[in-house]
């Protein structure tokens, strides 16, 4: 299962889901520290908890603020519309996107290790990191 979810309760929600292996991953809602995400990992309710733990009730104020500060830069670099659907930094998601199909390429291999991966997009020169979710996790045939 691939996902793109935009919301923790949504990912707490499909770690509980069933599934047979998960690769999700995630863009941060800040342009000063653009940040994604990426999970590949085995189903589990507990671990959802554990990965996911933030709340979602101020959601609807940092997406505004988001989408504000993409507005005021300079010719609105990261804002637009197609087709009267509106779109934040692409790029972001683009990144986040190549870094998940990286996670579920090892998948369908059979290279199948639970990870956690973080990048910042800019400066350009900060390295990302990717560990496993287990100090004992080897890679599961």
């Amino acid at each position: 299962m691939l996902l793109g979810l935009d919301n923790f309760e949504a990912r707490r929600i499909a770690t509980s889901g069933g599934f047979e292996w998960i690769v999700e991953g995630g863009i941060g809602t800040s342009l000063s520290k653009p940040r994604i995400t990426w999970h590949s990992l085995l189903p589990s309710k507990e671990l959802g908890r554990r990965l996911f733990a933030g709340a979602t009730e101020n959601r609807e104020l940092a997406e505004k603020e988001f989408f504000e500060e993409l507005k005021r830069t300079p010719g609105q670099c990261g804002w637009f519309s197609f087709r009267n659907v509106n779109a934040s930094a692409p790029t972001m998601g683009l990144t986040a996107a190549a870094y998940v199909w990286g996670e579920a390429k090892s998948v369908c291999t059979g290279t199948k290790q639970q990870v956690s991966g973080m990048a910042y997009l800019w400066p350009s020169l900060m390295p990302f990191l990717r560990e496993s979710l287990f100090a004992t996790d080897n890679v599961i045939a």
